[in-house]
């Protein structure tokens, strides 16, 4: 089997599941990588009209600002979740907004909350310190959750009926306190309240993710809190991803999870505050489609798949495969050493578009010479001026053939019995 692409239409070798890659264009003149149909390639509405997958670069962009709750909420919704109402947005005018391009922090696509202008978010971080102002509003539940005191406040509310009875989202928290404020006071904070309860934890404890409790060390690698779940970005820390992501420090993507949720409706809280003062902003990042009733499987990516499966007849070019109906053990010269005993394979097609269920494109013959003196005669019907090539292959070394055309009575037509040459001289006999 070869595979070839052509100049800026690369072969990509991947699983069926990975929209971040795929041939063609939908009706709309969008890039069509839906591969394999199941709906998870979504167009977001929020005035730009993004869409995920795919990329077009290397760092993330804040697409478009919005303060529209129902297209935030909807751009998250995945399987099994049913929204019911309409969503309340609270923040600032450029707070709030949907990005792309999110490689960086392990997510494609998907809405951000922040505390300043969604627009920090955007690669490349040129500032330890961007700093915006937002709604400049407190928020009771993070200050009672934190004991602090909070402003700047951006949060998304609504609520939802899960079909599974369960709950999953994946989310990045991302902050400018990173790393010169880790392990202090000023710490902006966030949470994610169910039905009044924060389910923002770090994976398998009760503890809520925040900037003291997910860091690299302040300075950098001093007394670190959950590293493993940290990137440092800190232009002044030789951060890892200064041309793609605009904050100082990232966690990993983290998987708020919430099982066994008792029947009916349920409300969900998204909210990021500043602490104390306005300066040093911070955001979350919600993965689209993710918010769902079963948990986030691994995305898939280029790369990602383990074998080629050829349906049937996938392979099928219009060439029949025909064994030679001779038996290996007879006595030569054999059975079908003549045009009158010789083996029809078929009716050949006048030209590569004529072919159909009866005239075949070629002929494979899988035929056998058991010893010297051996011969074997084929038929096949042709039109008049049709052009017919006829190979030798899958054989051994010292196999020295003579390849014959005759009529029906015998009489030779041509022959080959030296192929070298014969191309040199530009004629068989």
């Amino acid at each position: 089997m070869h595979l070839i692409g052509q100049p800026r239409f690369p072969v990509v070798l991947t699983a069926i599941a990975d929209d971040t890659v795929g041939a063609g264009l939908r009706p709309d003149g969008m890039p069509q990588t839906d591969t394999n149909n199941d709906g998870d390639f979504r167009e977001m509405v929020d005035g730009g009209g993004i869409f995920c997958p795919p990329a077009t670069g290397t760092a993330l962009t804040v697409t478009g600002t919005t303060i529209d709750g129902d297209a935030l909420r909807d751009a998250m919704l995945g399987d099994g979740i049913i929204p019911v109402g309409n969503a309340t947005y609270i923040g600032g005018a450029t707070s709030s907004g949907f990005f792309q391009n999110g490689n960086a922090i392990g997510m494609a696509c998907g809405i951000v909350l922040s505390t300043g202008d969604a627009d920090t978010a955007s690669g490349p971080n040129l500032s330890d310190s961007s700093s915006a102002v937002s709604s400049g509003l407190p928020d009771a539940q993070l200050d009672a959750l934190y004991t602090t005191n909070t402003q700047d406040t951006t949060s998304l509310e609504f609520q939802f009926i899960s079909q599974g009875g369960n709950l999953f989202f994946n989310y990045v928290f991302a902050s400018e306190e990173y790393n010169e404020f880790a392990n202090s006071t000023f710490n902006d904070v966030f949470a994610f309240f169910l039905d009044g309860v924060n389910i923002a934890l770090i994976p398998g404890t009760t503890t809520p993710v925040t900037i003291n409790n997910i860091n690299g060390g302040n300075p950098l690698g001093t007394n670190p809190m959950n590293p493993q779940l940290y990137n440092n970005n800190d232009p002044g820390d030789a951060g890892g991803f200064l041309a793609e992501f605009g904050y100082d420090g990232f966690t990993d993507v983290l998987t708020a999870t919430t099982l066994n949720l008792s029947p009916g409706v349920h409300t969900i809280r998204l909210v990021v505050s500043d602490v104390t003062d306005t300066a040093f902003d911070s955001a979350v990042f919600l993965q689209m489609g993710s918010f769902s009733d079963e948990p986030p499987a691994a995305p898939p990516a280029p790369g990602a798949w383990d074998g080629v499966t050829l349906d049937t007849y996938s392979h099928d070019r219009n060439i029949a495969t025909v064994a030679e109906a001779e038996s290996r053990s007879g006595q030569v010269p054999g059975a079908n050493a003549n045009p009158l005993t010789a083996q029809y394979i078929g009716e050949l097609a006048p030209n590569e578009k004529g072919g159909d269920e009866s005239r075949r494109l070629g002929f494979t013959v899988h035929g056998l010479l058991s010893q010297p003196g051996d011969v074997d005669t084929y038929s096949f019907k042709a039109a008049a001026g049709t052009e017919v090539w006829l190979d030798i292959d899958r054989t051994g070394m010292g196999l020295d053939s003579v390849v014959e055309l005759v009529t029906a009575d015998g009489l030779i037509q041509a022959l080959s019995n030296d192929s070298l040459a014969e191309e040199q001289a530009g004629e068989v006999a």
